[in-house]
């Protein structure tokens, strides 16, 4: 007789969509890659640097959980100077990768059974860590005749007494939304007066165009004790492999948080927290050079993707997503739609219905190759959608 040693913690949860689109993408050799969020470039020269130089220098053995009192510092005065918020280094604690930032910030502070408000769409790890910590994950909508702004009155409707955390993500993925400064104010004073945490995953957070600025929330007078923030090295400095992130939360919060990095990780890797380090203090030519080049692939993008029939597409005004509606376009499942465009033409997108029930319908394109590289992509999809048009009529 069979013994399943599986837990049910492990067998509840589904692989992401995104990774399925990404294990088979990487049995096509061919594929034009428009799926995982990745940049595409090499981290800031002083960066690498860093990183060399903490290796040949030793700084290859463990440091605090919390992170190196340097490092912590840096976040620090990072949160000071550029977010306007007031935060000591005992409220930093480092870890490896921002997703590790959520899922530890999560396990800290839900308890079984309460709710936590998540976006629909929004990132699809939000779900399962939610659920992984036994909480209830609960979707508020983000519509796309809203240019998917948080609509603050749908998300007081779904505060229960169960409800414990609201969580935005901004800018965010996989829109590029931008929440401004009235909106996050609204959700402020909500969890105020509801009693309710706040966790604002700001790891786009330098990906802002068309005049658009980032607000942290946790700058909002008021908010201190309520408000965890995280983000990661990952998209801003091309870090993503080297797995490096922060979590910035009241201090009884931020000691959990790196109690639990104890037992999960011990410490994120020390090597590259001085890498961070170098990342925080200094100016980087390499960062604008980034966000000018995202824009103009993003700009192309969005005016080829309007030239296909049936078609409709939000501008995103952060990050480097987009995320076009193909419902009127095609009558199959985004699921369906995406792996069909992977089978045939070799495009690797994101379905939408990884992303929640009002990401149905869509697809998540990263502009994260090079911009011939997407636009030949962009042609292949309107081929791809013009072939299927033809075979229905």
């Amino acid at each position: 007789m069979a013994v399943n040693y599986l837990s049910e913690r492990t067998r509840s949860i589904a692989l992401s969509g995104i990774r399925v689109m990404w294990e088979k993408t990487l049995k096509i050799p061919d594929v034009i890659r428009m799926d995982i969020g990745e940049p595409d470039f090499q981290p800031p020269r002083k960066v690498r640097q860093a990183l060399y130089e903490a290796i040949e220098e030793g700084y290859t053995h463990y440091s605090p959980s919390a992170g190196l009192p340097e490092t912590r510092e840096a976040v620090a005065e990072k949160a000071r100077r550029e977010n306007g918020m007031d935060v000591s280094p005992s409220e930093v604690v480092i870890t490896p990768g921002g997703s590790a930032a959520l899922y530890l910030s999560m396990m800290a502070t839900v308890n079984p059974g309460e709710e936590v408000l998540i976006p629909d769409p929004g990132w699809a790890q939000y779900n399962a860590m939610v659920s992984l910590a036994n909480g209830v994950p609960v979707g508020y909508r983000l519509s796309e005749d809203k240019g998917y702004m948080v609509d603050v009155e749908d998300l007081e409707k779904k505060i229960t007494s169960k409800t414990k955390m609201i969580l935005i993500n901004t800018p965010q993925n996989p829109t590029g939304s931008v929440l401004n400064r009235k909106i996050l104010q609204e959700i402020a004073d909500l969890a105020v007066e509801r009693n309710l945490l706040v966790l604002s995953d700001e790891v786009y957070e330098k990906f802002v165009f068309d005049g658009e600025t980032h607000v942290s929330i946790g700058s909002f007078e008021g908010l201190k004790n309520r408000v965890i923030t995280v983000n990661s090295l990952s998209k801003t400095y091309a870090m993503t492999g080297l797995r490096i992130g922060y979590v910035i939360a009241p201090q009884q919060i931020a000691e959990e948080v790196a109690k639990l990095n104890l037992y999960v990780s011990t410490c994120a890797n020390t090597a590259v927290q001085h890498a961070a380090t170098a990342a925080l203090k200094h100016h980087h030519e390499e960062i604008e050079l980034m966000l000018n080049e995202y824009r103009r692939r993003r700009d192309a993008v969005y005016k080829r993707l309007l030239e296909i029939e049936g078609v409709s597409c939000v501008k995103p005004k952060g990050a480097f997503y987009l995320f076009p509606n193909f419902g009127e376009a095609v009558k199959m499942s985004s699921f369906d739609f995406a792996m069909h465009l992977l089978d045939t033409v070799h495009v690797s997108t994101v379905p939408g219905s990884s992303f929640g029930t009002m990401g149905e319908n869509h697809l998540r394109m990263a502009c994260t190759s090079e911009i011939n590289r997407l636009l030949l992509g962009v042609e292949k999809i309107a081929k791809a959608v013009e072939d299927l048009r033809r075979h229905k009529t």
